[in-house]
């Protein structure tokens, strides 16, 4: 299924494609706002039974955006149905946060297990990678791989569906405010031919005033196999307001892994 997409604003939350045959589950998510532009989404769907389609969104308490869905159009495999079919039941709705949403990801645990800091872009937290969420727009996108058995994982940079020659994006959730010693460190690897193939950055995004200078970019290539891997550790400083962090590549063959926050809590408050 290919589809365009706007989510645009504050008020965009998240968006997500789900098959119910015999049970009802995600084949695609597109989280937060991607600017008032039309992207397309390509929605791969494999299943041996009937099925239907179910587009779900979600929407903030802000003042204005919105998410909008269009051009929607099957491929040729895509036919209609006759048998006697009846949808599988919606799964459980998630619980209501542990704490309040000001909390959540603040490098402050307030919750059992620390819940409120587990899905925050930290890798050291069980899913903690799946904090990092993919904003691309173009013809290149983050994903996360993990092996289960290997306990491996890593964030790369692969071909998308996008259109335009944009660079490949990933953004943390909401983070702080933060310390003055507050850091972010991670592993990664740059490989392919030529010698010379694009460049990775990390930027802060602030909730009030947008987009932040570069905090730090590397160029090049880093090597191959298991040599390619460097570590970059990063000053994030102390951030007043609530903030994101974007990882954002041009080209193929980009690695994230093991990223980490140090002495990120604020003390005292601001």
């Amino acid at each position: 299924m290919v589809m365009y997409t706007h989510q645009f604003g504050p008020r965009s939350g998240g968006l997500t494609v789900l098959v119910a045959d015999r049970y009802i589950y995600p084949v695609w998510e597109r989280g937060g706002a991607l600017g008032d532009v039309w992207v397309k989404a390509e929605v791969e769907i494999v299943t041996n039974s009937s099925f239907q389609i179910v587009i779900m969104a979600a929407i903030r308490d802000f003042a204005y955006g919105g998410i909008a869905v269009d051009s929607i159009v099957l491929s040729p495999g895509c036919r209609s149905s006759s048998a006697n079919y009846s949808l599988a039941a919606f799964p459980k709705p998630p619980r209501h946060p542990c704490t309040d949403l000001d909390k959540i990801c603040d490098f402050q645990p307030d919750c059992a297990e620390a819940e409120d800091e587990a899905k925050c872009g930290d890798f050291s937290y069980t899913g903690g990678s799946s904090g990092w969420t993919d904003t691309s727009i173009g013809n290149q996108g983050w994903m996360l791989y993990k092996n289960l058995t290997s306990q491996e994982e890593y964030l790369y940079v692969a071909e998308a569906s996008g259109q335009q020659l944009t660079e490949a994006q990933t953004r943390t959730p909401l983070l702080g405010p933060s310390g003055p010693a507050c850091s972010l460190s991670f592993d990664f690897a740059l490989t392919g031919s030529p010698d010379h193939i694009g460049e990775l950055s990390v930027r802060v995004v602030d909730s009030l005033m947008g987009m932040r200078p570069k905090l730090w970019e590397f160029s090049g290539k880093t090597g191959t196999g298991e040599e390619a891997w460097q570590n970059a550790s990063i000053s994030v400083g102390a951030r007043k307001h609530r903030f994101q962090v974007s990882a954002d590549a041009r080209e193929r063959w980009r690695w994230i892994r093991k990223g980490e926050w140090w002495s990120c809590q604020a003390k005292g408050g601001w």
